[in-house]
């Protein structure tokens, strides 16, 4: 009587089925993202190109006129094509903006600067103040304590827009402390 071949154990065929079933899962998922792949493929090649879009710049800007944008390209790139003046007013514009159309932007100057006050003061200010205003305007708008430098207010120096003022102590009194 012939022998017939030995069997697989079955733990063996559990080993043998579970290489097949991970092999058969890689090879599906392969599929599914090459025609996902595929298909995004077509979706863009079918889109209309963007329109262009030109931005117009007046007004606070070094060089006014018409800038073109990328598509993707925010305001903030075509206001910096035309450059600032100093004292340019960006508070009501969005610079982030994505323009899907053209536009014209007027930019405005600004009249007046904003700052903050500390140090030697009775009270922490916020101070809205004329563009062109001086460190030594600003003796009478704000009250200070009685240790504050009066020789400080002699500066003439122009505030900027946003700076952060601070009142420094009389060396005199420090001394005596």
């Amino acid at each position: 009587m012939a022998q017939s071949p030995p069997s697989l154990q079955k733990s063996e065929w559990i080993f043998f089925v579970v290489i097949l079933a991970l092999i058969s899962t890689v090879f599906t998922i392969s599929k599914l993202t090459s025609a996902r792949s595929l298909e995004r493929l077509q979706k863009w090649e079918k889109k209309e190109p963007l329109p262009e879009v030109w931005i117009e710049l007046a007004g606070h800007v070094k060089r006014p006129g018409k800038y073109k944008l990328r598509p993707g390209e925010c305001l903030g790139a075509a206001l910096r094509k035309a450059g600032l003046k100093p004292f340019a007013d960006l508070s009501g514009i969005d610079i982030a903006l994505l323009p899907d159309r053209c536009m014209r932007f007027d930019i405005p100057e600004a009249r007046t600067i904003h700052i903050r006050v500390e140090g030697c003061v009775k009270e922490i200010l916020e101070l809205e103040v004329d563009r062109g205003s001086r460190i030594s305007d600003l003796k009478g708008k704000i009250e200070v304590t009685a240790d504050a430098d009066p020789k400080f207010f002699r500066k003439r120096r122009k505030l900027r827009e946003g700076e952060l003022v601070e009142i420094p102590i009389d060396p005199k009194t420090v001394c005596l402390r």
